[in-house]
């Protein structure tokens, strides 16, 4: 066999493989509405406005159809009878959230391993068993106001006074005290966390196209996250040897170690509580 053969038959097959490959996956969900592209499956198909798009798709396939946003599946339901029993009646067929992807070493899931976190204690502790949270938000709203007294009614940008005082609220209930607005590793949390969402995009693009990883570029997206997840190993050190009915993290531990003196088979560890 000449290299010439050999060349067309590589090139033939890298052309087919893509639509072998979606053709497979296409078997055993819902029906598309039109067929994905090899590489970019239907973002070349989407409008600036889907909800309309949506709509027609709701009436060509029926209350539930899939897309494809690079190599990435997503599922459209549209039905509030089929909402409530994909989410409700089979929550636990459904608990699984999609990774966000930035590096091997730093990947984010829209929500932690929900199997055995649906009954940790601590969330329901700091979260829906007692007022806590409404605590938090009283004692910061008054902070709130006194800081906007401090300016003396010149002008301020809200917002952002907005964002730290939220935040402060998730602080006072993960480590157990707030921060004041000017503290170093308060405002780096913070400025971290704004360049992050700043990148979304970025991210985005590499979650629906893996293969860019392997290209240069995103460093500085990893770099960040990096520097968030250093600040949030920081406030796990101090906060997790503390009194467990004061703050999150402390909660969380306690009852890990808890479940695992009394060896129980728990999906409560240390990546978990970062997800959180």
């Amino acid at each position: 066999m000449d290299f010439t053969t050999l060349g067309l038959i590589s090139f033939t097959s890298l052309l087919v493989y893509p639509y072998y490959r979606f053709f497979k996956k296409t078997l055993n969900v819902p029906p598309c509405p039109v067929r994905p592209l090899p590489i970019v499956g239907h973002l070349l198909t989407l409008k600036a406005d889907q909800r309309p798009q949506f709509k027609q798709w709701q009436e060509q396939c029926g209350d539930i159809f899939s897309i494809y946003l690079g190599s990435k599946l997503l599922v459209v339901i549209n039905d509030f009878d089929l909402i409530k029993e994909t989410f409700v009646k089979r929550a636990d067929d459904f608990s699984d959230r999609p990774i966000i992807f930035i590096d091997e070493s730093s990947c984010f899931y829209f929500w932690p391993t929900l199997e055995g976190t649906e009954k940790c204690g601590a969330i329901y502790k700091f979260g829906f068993g007692k007022n806590i949270l409404a605590e938090r938000i009283q004692e910061e709203v008054s902070h709130y106001l006194d800081h906007l007294k401090d300016h003396g009614g010149k002008p301020v940008d809200i917002q952002r006074i907005t964002t730290e005082s939220t935040a402060n609220i998730i602080c006072a209930i993960l480590v157990g005290k707030r921060f004041d607005y000017n503290d170093p590793t308060f405002r780096r949390l913070l400025t971290e966390i704004e360049i992050l969402f700043s990148s979304n995009n970025q991210a985005a693009v590499i979650t629906f196209f893996p293969f860019l990883k392997y290209l240069p570029g995103h460093q500085k997206l990893v770099q960040n996250v990096k520097s968030i997840l250093n600040i949030e190993q920081g406030f796990i050190v101090k906060s997790k040897d503390k009194d467990p009915d004061e703050n999150f993290i402390a909660s969380y531990v306690a009852e890990r170690d808890f479940r695992i003196a009394s060896g129980e088979t728990t999906t409560m560890d240390e990546m978990n509580l970062f997800d959180i």
